[in-house]
């Protein structure tokens, strides 16, 4: 009889899928018996490979990194009373053949985070995602972890995503939003400056501002007590306060640092210390100095308005996305099996390619009576808006070629329609 993570890979190998298992033997010779194995699809051609082709990420581990997957392993071995001629699959990480597909497509931007209660085994589900032309997002990788340590991520960022993908394309993913989960960031910094140091990391805007502040700020108490009212309001200015550093408006370190004064002197003013009070004043102040500050780098818009990143600056979508893996008709459940959740989650991800095809096809073709542009009958109705867009303020530039390669744009005073 064959187990739920023999029927797993049987399943990846039947549907073609690039498919990583982490594996634990204690006969063959690979380091401490760890090795990880993997079925991908390079150019057509099927690869059968083993810690001979993908570097053991044994190696890459510190000695507390070591003794905790160990420990790990030799208590999972003796609960499933697993004999020495027997294989462990520590963790699996896949890829479906469509959705790499559009990965080609949209590399600049992923996602990535974990959730949970999707199988029976309680076992996380990382995925990695990305934004497509409709603004939908998709899955690019997925994988089942035992647990989310350092070494699990380890695993995960250095040996299988860039052994899953062509250099080149890895080469085009220009940033990359994660939550604040420290095991997590840290082990993907190591793999972006070993493998594609190119990409910026971000962190995720909602998590630093909106559940930073619940965490972190001051108690607002029932939003229902008339007692509470000013706290609330006087907190969804500053959460939206925070959230604009995050986005196109703040362009310059100039306007940031400006725009964090003009914060304090709101705070600091007669109307709001009336209304909330002194206390609630300094616990916020503490919370932009301590939860806020320190992690500028990594969500400020200025420092990123230089790359291509479509002004994402939250998990949210992504977050959104793992929900919907747990929701629905088809959706994956507490419950069931490696074997079963897998599947339930890869026929999701076909239905949204089958359907992000069908809504590009459905736009491309169709008359678009809102744009006068002869381009827009081939373009989706999103990206056929966005360049009427830059196409209706072309009159609102000075332009000056300076040499052959550079011009000097002058902005007019802004041109309106008059009203009818």
């Amino acid at each position: 009889e064959f187990s739920s993570a023999d029927n797993l890979i049987q399943y990846f190998q039947s549907n073609g899928f690039d498919y990583y298992c982490l594996l634990h033997s204690t006969n063959i010779n690979s380091e401490l018996g760890i090795y990880t194995e993997n079925c991908y699809d390079q150019l057509g051609d099927q690869n059968i490979a083993t810690s001979n082709a993908i570097p053991n990420f044994i190696t890459q581990l510190n000695p507390k990194e070591r003794k905790d997957l160990l420990e790990y392993i030799y208590s999972r071995r003796n609960i499933m009373s697993l004999g020495d001629n027997q294989h462990l699959m520590v963790a699996v990480a896949w890829v479906t053949k469509l959705e790499k597909r559009m990965f080609y497509l949209y590399p600049e931007v992923i996602f990535i985070d974990c959730t949970s209660d999707t199988n029976k085994e309680k076992r996380s589900l990382c995925t990695i995602t990305g934004k497509n032309a409709h603004g939908k997002m998709f899955t690019i990788l997925r994988a089942f972890l035992p647990n989310e340590r350092a070494w699990m991520f380890r695993w995960l960022f250095s040996i299988v995503f860039p052994n899953s993908f062509e250099p080149k394309l890895i080469k085009r993913i220009n940033y990359m939003i994660t939550d604040g989960d420290p095991q997590e960031f840290q082990q993907l910094d190591i793999a972006a400056q070993e493998h594609f140091p190119q990409a910026v990391r971000g962190r995720c805007g909602y998590h630093l501002a909106s559940k930073g502040f619940q965490v972190f700020g001051p108690q607002l108490g029932k939003k229902e007590l008339k007692a509470n009212h000013w706290k609330h309001y006087h907190a969804k200015i500053i959460i939206k306060w925070i959230y604009s550093w995050m986005k196109p408006g703040v362009n310059t370190k100039k306007q940031y640092i400006y725009s964090k004064s003009m914060l304090r002197i709101y705070l600091d003013s007669e109307d709001v210390l009336n209304d909330v009070g002194e206390e609630f004043v300094e616990k916020v102040k503490k919370f932009v100095k301590e939860n806020i500050e320190p992690h500028q780098n990594h969500f400020l818009f200025y420092m990123r308005k230089d790359i291509r990143q479509f002004e994402e600056y939250s998990n949210s979508p992504h977050e959104g996305t793992n929900n919907g893996l747990k929701v629905g008709a088809n959706c994956s459940l507490p419950n069931m099996l490696l074997d079963n959740a897998s599947k339930r989650l890869s026929d999701q991800g076909t239905m949204k390619y089958e359907q992000f095809m069908a809504q590009t096809i459905k736009e491309q073709y169709k008359i678009k009576p809102w744009n006068p542009m002869k381009c827009a009958t081939h373009l989706i109705d999103r990206a056929a808006a966005l360049l009427y867009q830059q196409w209706e303020v072309r009159d609102r530039y000075f332009r000056c070629r300076v040499n052959e390669n550079t011009w000097y744009l002058i902005y007019k005073e802004e041109l309106r329609k008059p009203r009818k």
